[in-house]
Order: structure tokens, then C-alpha cells, then sequence
């Protein structure tokens, strides 16, 4: 990864449907994908965890929020790691469980510094759809 740059008023996140990530902080650019895209690594996925070239899959379903992000979104564990139990798939679809299974498997690590890595928001192409 290239060397942290300083974020001023001229450096401003990028903006995607209303969404500001601090997450261009650290030089991800987010961008905003169509409803059942998927792909491996950053921007929305883990790289290089725990394991040097280890990349996480990431995918999302059809329902956004009001905000214009993916309600449906869910992250990937590599083919070489444990399941989790009761999971068919080595597959997530929330935070709490990613946490529950990492805090079993890796006790001791830094949750909050996994989950800066990658964005865990993915905004979305289309528009959220009013209710009304």
C-alpha cells in the first residue's frame, strides 16, 4: 500500500450517493457498484489478512438504504480458513459475526483496526427508492 497522505479541505473524500468515507484516509477510493455485484480485496473486502496475499470476497444483494448503500452486503473468508460454526459457507452477513468469528479464531486481535482496512459500506449505482 502507498504511504498515508494528509487529508485537508483540498483533499476532501469522495462522495457516492450522499456517502462520505473516512476510509479515503488511508488511499482506498470507493466506488459505487451495481445490486449482486461481488469481487476480492480492497476497496470493500480485507487484503493481505492475516496472511501476506490473502483477499477477501465481498458481495452484495438488491436492498440499499435511504443513504444509497447496500443493506444486503457479505464478506468472504478464503478457501484455507476454518468455516464458522453452523455457517454451510464461509460467508458473513454482518459485522457481529465477522467479529464473533474473528475474536474465536485470532484472540487478542485489534477488530477495530481489521475493519478500518476495507470499507464496509458499498454504495450503490442505483438510486434508493422512495417510499411513498
Amino acid at each position: 500500500m502507498c504511504a498515508k497522505e494528509e487529508v485537508g479541505e483540498s483533499h476532501a473524500p469522495a462522495v457516492y450517493n450522499g456517502i462520505a468515507s473516512r476510509i479515503n484516509e488511508i488511499g482506498l477510493q470507493l466506488y459505487p457498484v451495481s445490486e449482486y455485484d461481488s469481487g476480492k480485496g480492497l476497496p470493500y473486502a480485507p487484503v493481505d489478512w492475516p496472511n501476506a496475499g490473502d483477499k477477501w470476497g465481498w458481495r452484495v444483494g438488491k436492498r440499499i438504504t435511504s443513504s444509497g448503500t447496500f443493506i444486503d452486503r457479505y464478506l468472504y473468508l478464503l478457501k484455507h480458513f476454518k468455516a464458522p460454526k453452523g455457517g454451510k459457507k464461509n460467508s458473513f452477513r454482518s459485522k457481529i459475526s465477522v467479529k464473533k468469528y474473528l475474536q474465536s479464531q485470532y484472540p487478542g486481535m485489534d477488530i477495530n483496526q481489521f475493519f478500518a482496512s476495507f470499507s464496509w459500506m458499498i454504495p450503490s449505482k442505483q438510486l434508493p427508492r422512495s417510499k411513498g
